[in-house]
């Protein structure tokens, strides 16, 4: 399947929930990460029970601290 992922096609084998996308890419572990999915935002709680479809748009955020 192809999926969005900040504004590039990516491609993921299907079905694939948000969270093993996450942990493939090496987010899932990270802080201060928040995603939304199709304009959604996702709660980190419901990463593992949320499934990536395909066309799906994946937006992820990294917080940053500083001033």
């Amino acid at each position: 399947m192809t999926i969005s992922f900040n504004g590039t096609d990516m491609d993921f084998p299907s079905p694939i929930s948000l969270a093993q996308l996450l942990a493939d890419l090496g987010l899932f572990d990270q802080p201060g990460v928040a995603v939304a999915q199709n304009q959604q935002l996702i709660r980190r709680a419901d990463w593992i029970s949320t499934i990536v479809h395909d066309g799906d748009e994946l937006e992820v955020l990294h917080a940053t601290a500083g001033g």
